[in-house]
């Protein structure tokens, strides 16, 4: 069953993850549409994550192609996004960003946590106990060894990391087949010719270089 948004609004104002590509003026048939779109009954729609977000897309047609462009900013790996063709109309992509390495950027500059700290301990055959107590005749009393901090401060925190995930079904049949795609300064650009043709097996597309 589809999401009451999509069934109520076109262009609703928070970007949904799947999208019912339909006719330009919602009608009945819109509707129609949109309560059996396949998508739905596939498997794939019942993983389910809370920290996902849509990436923005333009999505143009022509009579014999729809072009899509989407935005994934911080990735710069094709090998990172995943392009899959979910039947004979629909299309999923989806991505995982992962926080920026500051030590794999900034080498020694970047500062050390606690886990390296003590893996350097270990190998320096130091050993810490980074909460203990100690008794003594008549009383008692706790001694606390503070332990290393990351050493990081998050002053600011915008970006997102996590799963992108953006899904489409086109009003017709398309060749995912022969869909092209390729990656340009973090916009994921697509050519999807239109078909006639039957429903074809789900698979992984490769985007080009």
């Amino acid at each position: 069953m589809a999401p009451l948004d999509q069934l109520l609004y076109t262009q609703p104002v928070i970007r949904p993850v799947h999208v019912t590509l339909t006719e330009p003026h919602p009608n009945f048939r819109t509707l129609v549409r949109t309560l059996e779109d396949p998508y739905y009954k596939h498997n794939y729609f019942q993983v389910k994550r809370h920290d996902v977000i849509s990436p923005a897309f333009d999505v143009r047609e022509t009579d014999g192609f729809f072009f899509l462009e989407g935005e994934f900013p911080g990735v710069s790996n094709k090998e990172e996004i995943l392009i899959q063709q979910l039947g004979s109309r629909t299309l999923l992509v989806e991505t995982k960003v992962e926080r920026f390495d500051l030590e794999k950027e900034w080498g020694d500059f970047a500062p050390k946590t606690r886990q390296d700290i003590e893996k350097e301990e270990v190998e320096n055959g130091i050993e810490r106990s980074y909460s203990r107590r100690h008794k003594s005749i008549g009383h008692e009393h706790e001694l606390e060894m503070e332990g290393h901090e990351d050493g990081v401060t998050v002053r600011l925190a915008e970006r997102h990391t996590g799963y992108m995930q953006r899904s489409f079904t086109f009003p017709c049949a398309v060749e995912l087949g022969a869909l092209r795609a390729k990656m340009r300064a973090g916009l994921l650009v697509m050519m999807v010719p239109k078909s006639n043709g039957t429903e074809e097996p789900s698979k992984r597309i490769v985007i080009e270089d």
